[in-house]
């Protein structure tokens, strides 16, 4: 089977669907135990040159954006739900409108689905605000920029 890209994910009894926030325990985690995504979409399947099998969910985990890009990010983003209720992110999308946050884009396995847990949909512009924006104990991105200065340092 060839890799399949779906915007939806029902994971127990929750279905995620791309351009909607979500937050769950993941135990595969390097940094982040709890993300806070914007799913993005689904990708499951058999790599067709690798042969490997691929079975995450892509999102853009907010935990990495810097706290002024995450509040103007979320800010731009409850304008725009409130215009359509029906938000397809895709890469290009993230890429052409939200440059800033692109580098924060990461994958979770759903498979086994232990890897996830205590999934919650943050469904209300209330919970976004209190659980992505008015965390601001969480911030990776400073660990990231790190990294990257690591990689450009060896280069």
């Amino acid at each position: 089977m060839a890799l399949k890209v779906s915007l939806t994910h029902k994971h127990g009894k929750i279905t995620m669907k791309s351009g909607n926030f979500y937050t769950f325990n993941y135990t595969g985690f390097q940094s982040d135990p709890r993300p806070h995504i914007l799913f993005l979409n689904k990708i499951s399947g058999t790599h067709p040159t690798s042969g490997r099998e691929w079975r995450f969910v892509q999102g853009i985990n907010l935990n990495y954006v810097p706290r002024q890009d995450r509040r103007r990010f979320v800010d731009d983003w409850i304008a725009n739900y409130s215009k359509s209720k029906n938000l397809d992110f895709t890469w290009k999308l993230v890429k052409r409108k939200y440059p800033y946050i692109a580098f924060a884009i990461r994958r979770y396995f759903w498979s086994p689905p232990y890897y996830m847990s205590k999934m919650e949909h943050l469904d209300t512009i209330e919970k976004i605000n209190k659980t992505i924006v008015g965390n601001w104990a969480k911030d990776f991105s400073k660990k990231l920029k790190m990294k990257i200065a690591q990689i450009f340092k060896r280069m």
